[in-house]
């Protein structure tokens, strides 16, 4: 401790001001670093989470207005109309097997692998037994029909 007041003020203050730099670069690397892994972590959420929930929230869309084009074409009367619709449901159909093809390239862990069989499962059942159905049913005008498969399986 003699040492430190045998010093002059001039010597002290330059002590004093290289040790707070020292800690300054040293405060300033940890947050450096601190940022960048929280930039990785918030990268992942996006390209994990993200993206995958907005091609869900897209394959939904598309889905609903399958239902709609149909709901839609159902009411019609003129066979151009009701052709139109179609045409408009076999396009969201396209679009939506384009998005379940991008999302299976994403990887997923099982709990969603699980869970998106399901949903293949029952967009495979809900097109074969429902939309299909559907749509030849309104073409050749069997709306009695139609109405009874839009209750019991595309509501």
């Amino acid at each position: 401790m003699n040492f430190i007041t045998n010093l002059r003020i001039r010597t002290k203050l330059n002590i004093l001001v290289t040790l707070v730099s020292l800690l300054l670069v040293g405060i300033g690397i940890i947050g450096l670093v601190g940022i960048n892994a929280s930039n990785g972590a918030l990268s992942t959420v996006y390209n994990d989470h993200l993206v995958a929930i907005n091609q869900l929230n897209e394959l939904r869309n598309q889905q609903m207005q399958i239902r709609l084009e149909l709901a839609t074409a159902r009411q019609e009367t003129d066979a151009f109309e009701v052709l139109n619709h179609i045409d408009k449901v076999t396009s969201s159909i396209f679009q939506v097997d384009t998005l379940i093809t991008a999302y299976k390239e994403r990887k997923i862990n099982s709990e969603e692998k699980q869970l998106f069989e399901t949903f293949i499962a029952d967009r495979l059942n809900f097109g074969r037994f429902g939309v299909m159905p559907m749509m030849e049913m309104i073409q050749e005008e069997r709306l009695s029909q139609a109405d009874k498969l839009r209750e019991d399986t595309l509501d």
